[in-house]
């Protein structure tokens, strides 16, 4: 009888562990939603610090979004100048207000102990502002670092991380040490990329990456895909080459499209109603096979959802350098597209997105769904798929397509998407998410009552 009891009694404390361990993460689930989508706000900080009599030079200073159930956000960073000043801004997309601090971080009086000191200046609500630059800077004034402060604390893994010296993957030049945001536009010059680099001291941790400008010449097509995570998670096999350049079809009826080339950040925000950019034309490094047959691929966004793809097929090889992807098809030639609109996008005041154009050669002609056509649809270009890993690997047209010939990566900054929209305001996102804590805490304190009674 007593093994009974302590039987129940231990299987009522295990699904009352359960229900809260599935609460944490329901409530946990809710995190990346808000924290990936919003508005996008900005803010600048500028100031000079000294210690006690003298300039505080290179002494670093981050600009943060404090988030209270994710990580802070780092918005920018910088260092002081031999004058002891300094000047940062950055942006961060948040539904609600963003919450804007600066952390300083040095050793000013600090003798021989172990890390250094932190200082976190939260900044003034007055001073965020919309877009991408901040339309006032806070000006901090001269701040003396020599005093103890409320709040001060101390920071054991900053050091190794902003004192480590990062290299870029296989040793390629750098444009400089300054760190980069993968996923801001237009943050290194012509000729190098945000990329992913290593401490020489192999410290830092895989939660704390280090991303630098680094050159792109030396970079292979495999180089390309295996940063962008698209080969092997989506792609199995690289592509064989790179692609010379692709032109486009016109941004309107005077201007021409510019040449893009692999890396490109294209920003076309003075075309306010451009948005999907189409092959025109693709060059190769060195001409294929002659005879047989050749495929142009376009997708946008491969890894996400929602995504786009544009399938021009059966076009003759003929062994130039140079394809054209005409617009009016003949013969076995067909046009296939698919657009995913199961997602939508949040409306933004412009949308950057990623496109892969990649080129496919086949012996024999391919079909798409039960007969040869002009212009296929989703269903039949899919094949039942809802992602491109699946059309690629499983469907009938991927296995028959095989391992791309060539292939090019670059992003493109339109004001309008292809993709539907929706418009979600800050105020009825957080009434609804509060209202749903407030259901979830109800039934939690209902389920452990009912548990204690029993």
């Amino acid at each position: 009888m007593c093994h009974l009891i302590h039987g129940t009694v231990q299987h009522y404390h295990d699904l009352q562990l359960y229900f809260i361990s599935m609460l944490v993460l329901l409530l946990l689930s809710f995190v990346p939603l808000a924290a990936g989508l919003g508005r996008t706000q900005s803010v600048g900080v500028r100031g000079t610090l000294i210690c006690n009599d003298k300039p505080a030079a290179d002494v670093e200073v981050k600009l943060y979004d404090e988030d209270k159930l994710s990580p802070d956000e780092l918005m920018a960073s910088g260092r002081t100048d031999a004058q002891g000043h300094f000047m940062i801004q950055g942006h961060a997309d948040e539904f609600t207000s963003i919450e804007p601090k600066f952390n300083i971080y040095h050793d000013c009086d600090d003798g021989i102990m172990p890390c250094q000191r932190k200082i976190t200046i939260h900044v003034p609500d007055q001073y965020i502002s919309s877009g991408e630059t901040p339309k006032k800077i806070f000006d901090f004034g001269t701040f003396q670092l020599a005093g103890k402060y409320a709040g001060e604390t101390r920071d054991c893994l900053h050091p190794y991380y902003t004192n480590a010296v990062p290299q870029c993957p296989q040793n390629s030049l750098s444009f400089d040490h300054d760190r980069c945001d993968p996923r801001r536009r237009s943050q290194c010059p012509s000729g190098f990329t945000c990329r992913r680099g290593n401490d020489t001291d192999r410290f830092v941790l895989p939660e704390l990456p280090i991303y630098l400008c680094c050159e792109t010449a030396s970079m292979s097509i495999g180089d390309w895909f295996a940063e962008y995570l698209l080969t092997p998670s989506i792609f199995p096999q690289p592509p064989l080459a790179m692609l010379n350049s692709i032109e486009m079809r016109p941004l309107d009826a005077n201007t021409a499209f510019p040449v893009v080339h692999t890396g490109d950040e294209m920003v076309l925000l003075t075309y306010p109603h451009y948005t999907t950019a189409m092959v025109q034309n693709v060059e190769f490094m060195s001409p294929p096979l002659q005879d047989g047959f050749l495929h142009v691929m376009t997708v946008i966004e491969p890894s996400s959802k929602p995504l786009a793809m544009f399938f021009v097929y059966n076009l003759k090889s003929v062994g130039y350098n140079r394809l054209p992807v005409p617009d009016t098809l003949q013969g076995l030639s067909g046009r296939a597209s698919y657009v995913d609109n199961s997602t939508s996008v949040i409306k933004q005041d412009s949308y950057r997105s990623q496109y892969v154009v990649l080129v496919y050669r086949t012996n024999n002609p391919v079909l798409i769904g039960q007969n040869q056509i002009f212009t296929g649809q989703g269903p039949d270009l899919m094949a039942g798929c809802t992602d491109m890993k699946c059309m690629v690997s499983n469907s009938v047209l991927g296995k028959e397509l095989g391992q791309p010939v060539a292939a090019s990566i670059f992003h493109i900054t339109t004001k309008q998407t292809l993709f539907q929209t929706v418009e979600i305001i800050s105020d009825n996102l957080t009434q609804a998410a509060t209202n749903v804590a407030g259901h979830l805490l109800i039934i939690c304190i209902a389920y452990l009552l009912y548990f204690e009674l029993l």
